[in-house]
């Protein structure tokens, strides 16, 4: 095997992918394969040595020649025969240029948690995969998509084309099936579509694709890059482990940007929870705003007016906030916003009560409990019932008007 992929040529890897399937269809399958009859005369595929193969008729691909499109066996033989592959099209298919994937080789003889390989599976371009009939046939709800149980164990009649699925798309179909790790990570187009094969033969990617395998691992590290495409692809198939783990980089994705089209992908279910997520995480933000630093005693330098002055300007600073007020903001924001509207402020008291309430604010905002979408569960405080906020506080401000969402905006006075 090192031979392959060690060749610096097409034209050799071409040749020696070639030999390598040449030599794995001569092998006999008698040393893979046992015939046995299920005692309840169902159907069943299970792996060497206790192994029960019944002959079907069997959909299978046959490789397209220069002159014909691509047909199946099954079409040209008769009812309950076994499917042959004609002679020239198994010399068609040895003489094709061919590679072989360096996941799913011939020999998996490491591997602990395979069977042995039994058969073939090639895609639109001649790329071929070493695969087991066991996994495909028993995982799969409709027999891969048709195409099992195979019904011989002539290796030249075990090769499966799949015509519609390019190598790399393959790749990901199966390492989801197998959980096979591989050196390069696909990117993420590769692994939505290869993903979207699981379906048509009979896979349900929420039940594959889970914490801890290939591909999810995959995915997950396209989410700092590209989280939206991400959470729809988790969306799409109900993966909500996926869904939960990309939801924090989702905070940085305004509703705004959620196109009509990615909408359509996401579906109501997950829309809904990435919507919510965004509300509740500024209903958080708006209620540790909501409350103002506290009053000290009053003193020869500063008497309550004065400190109704220094509290006025905190809430000039927590209005301004309020129309930039995102999931995602940031605590260097609020920070900046908040000491610029009372950089005036000379009380060293009120100074005082100002930075305590800021810093709870922005320790408490860094570590706000709704920040995926398993916190959406939690239980939040009944922060806004009050029509008018600051009354809580028993204090008026002067020269303030309260809008609808609590934000302070300061009005002029007349003169």
């Amino acid at each position: 095997m090192d031979s392959i992929f060690s060749s610096s040529t097409d034209d050799v890897l071409d040749a020696d992918a070639t030999k390598l399937l040449e030599t794995w269809v001569e092998t006999g399958m008698n040393d893979i394969l046992e015939p046995e009859r299920h005692p309840s005369g169902e159907t069943k595929v299970v792996p060497y040595p206790s192994a029960s193969f019944d002959v079907l008729q069997a959909s299978t691909p046959v490789p397209p020649s220069d002159s014909s499109p691509m047909s199946l066996v099954s079409e040209q033989s008769a009812p309950g025969s076994t499917p042959t592959l004609p002679a020239q099209q198994q010399q068609d298919l040895l003489s094709t240029s061919i590679s072989i994937s360096p996941v799913f080789i011939a020999n998996n003889s490491d591997s602990t948690t395979r069977p042995p390989v039994d058969m073939v599976i090639m895609s639109s371009d001649n790329m071929v995969f070493y695969v087991d009939e066991y996994t495909l046939f028993n995982v799969s709800n409709n027999r891969f998509n048709g195409l099992l149980p195979l019904s011989t164990t002539n290796k030249q009649q075990r090769i499966l084309f799949l015509r519609e699925i390019i190598s790399s798309e393959m790749q990901v179909f199966l390492q989801s099936i197998y959980n096979v790790a591989s050196v390069e990570v696909p990117d993420l187009g590769t692994l939505t579509r290869g993903i979207a094969w699981l379906a048509k033969y009979g896979f349900e990617a929420k039940n594959r694709i889970q914490p801890e395998t290939c591909v999810f691992d995959y995915l997950l590290s396209h989410a700092p890059i590209q989280p939206l495409d991400v959470y729809a692809c988790a969306a799409m198939h109900d993966i909500y482990a996926l869904a939960v783990q990309v939801s924090p980089y989702m905070l940085r994705i305004g509703p705004h940007e959620v196109t009509e089209e990615m909408a359509v992908r996401i579906g109501s279910k997950y829309l809904r929870k990435y919507f919510s997520l965004h509300s509740r995480r500024t209903e958080v933000l708006k209620g540790l705003l909501m409350k103002e630093p506290d009053l000290h005693n009053v003193t020869r330098d500063c008497d309550f007016e004065r400190q109704r002055k220094s509290i006025s300007h905190w809430n000039q600073g927590v209005a301004q906030l309020s129309f930039i007020l995102k999931a995602d903001t940031t605590t260097t924001a609020i920070r900046d916003t908040l000491l610029q509207a009372t950089e005036d402020i000379g009380c060293p008291e009120c100074l005082r009560a100002r930075d305590t309430r800021l810093n709870t604010v922005l320790r408490e905002w860094s570590m706000a409990s709704v920040s995926t979408l398993n916190d959406l569960s939690l239980s939040l405080p009944l922060l806004f019932k009050l029509t008018i906020p600051f009354e809580a506080n028993h204090m008026k401000l002067e020269n303030q008007v309260f809008l609808p969402e609590w934000r302070v905006v300061h009005r002029p006075t007349c003169r």
